[in-house]
């Protein structure tokens, strides 16, 4: 599976050969080798999201129970926002993966998002919308960080975090819920009669 990852990230996933799989491990390429793991490429594809994903996340819950938050809302804020954008940073391949694949490889989303969602990692913050908000940006920042594009490396990542949190009016620390309504239940929109 981490051959084919590597491959998948160098040369897509079209690009990719089940023969190109075969030669990377070691197998005889053409030989059917291949279809006693898999039934297909996309069966491949599948459990290789799913185990990234999973590791990844593995090493995000390690990483964050390492973190004690400082007592100061705003300074836990920041700590927070800064393991989030690290977490981001060890989501970076499958990211690129799914930007430069997703157009041509639809259920790469539909796989990533399985797979995400099985971990039960977005938790309460993604029913807050500033939270959300927060959460966005830092993504953002992260997508320009993969850009390597000049105009937007001015700003250091603790630059930004500080003039994000400086932003959020409403600070909480982590884990503190804003309220009781559900991303699942969201409130009805009023419509205006003419």
């Amino acid at each position: 599976m981490q051959a084919a990852f590597e491959l998948f990230l160098a040369q897509g996933i079209h690009g990719t050969a089940v023969t190109d799989i075969e030669r990377a491990v070691g197998l005889t390429a053409g030989r059917g080798s291949f279809y006693k793991h898999f039934r297909s490429k996309d069966d491949l594809l599948a459990a290789v999201i799913e185990r990234e994903v999973a590791r990844c996340m593995q090493e995000a819950v390690a990483a964050r129970a390492e973190i004690t938050l400082p007592d100061d809302p705003r300074a836990a804020m920041a700590t927070a926002a800064r393991q989030n954008l690290v977490d981001h940073r060890r989501f970076a391949d499958l990211f690129r993966l799914m930007i430069s694949e997703g157009d041509r490889v639809p259920q790469l989303r539909e796989i990533f998002s399985r797979a995400l969602n099985s971990t039960d990692s977005l938790g309460d913050w993604i029913d807050d919308a500033t939270r959300y908000v927060v959460i966005a940006a830092l993504m953002g920042f992260h997508t320009f960080e993969l850009t390597g594009v000049d105009a937007f490396s001015g700003v250091t990542a603790d630059q930004f975090i500080e003039a994000l949190v400086a932003l959020v009016p409403d600070v909480r620390p982590p884990g503190t819920p804003r309220s009781s309504r559900s991303r699942r239940n969201p409130p009805t929109r009023q419509t205006r009669s003419k």
